[in-house]
């Protein structure tokens, strides 16, 4: 994830939200290339030859890569809520001293990027 540092006096930017498939495509991506949503489709061609024995233990990769899938999203959920929480923090504080310099923040934009 992306570390979200600003220049003082810039509004923050709030932490990028990925799309569903970028998150898992992302994740899996380090753990399970054959899993990642592009490749699976493929995955009946790419493995027509292997025997049975192959099928099983690529079948126990597979189990195990998302149990490890489940855990890196966990972490990743918790990193991005810490992430949402500073972002919050950092905007109430650039409203107040937008607020204390006799400064009106565009509050437009703000609440643009409140609710991204």
């Amino acid at each position: 994830m992306d570390n979200h540092t600003h220049p003082a006096g810039d509004l923050p930017k709030p932490p990028r939200v990925l799309s569903a498939t970028e998150m898992y495509d992302a994740l899996m991506g380090e753990i399970e290339p054959d899993l990642v949503s592009h490749n699976v489709l493929t995955l009946t061609e790419k493995y027509k030859e292997e025997s049975p024995e192959e099928r099983a233990k690529r079948a126990e990769r597979y189990t195990n890569a998302f149990a490890a899938y489940e855990e890196r999203l966990r972490r990743y959920q918790e990193e991005w809520n810490m992430q949402l929480k500073t972002f919050k923090r950092l905007a109430v504080s650039y409203i107040e001293g937008k607020d204390r310099a006799g400064e009106s923040p565009d509050i437009e934009h703000l609440e643009t990027s409140l609710s991204s």
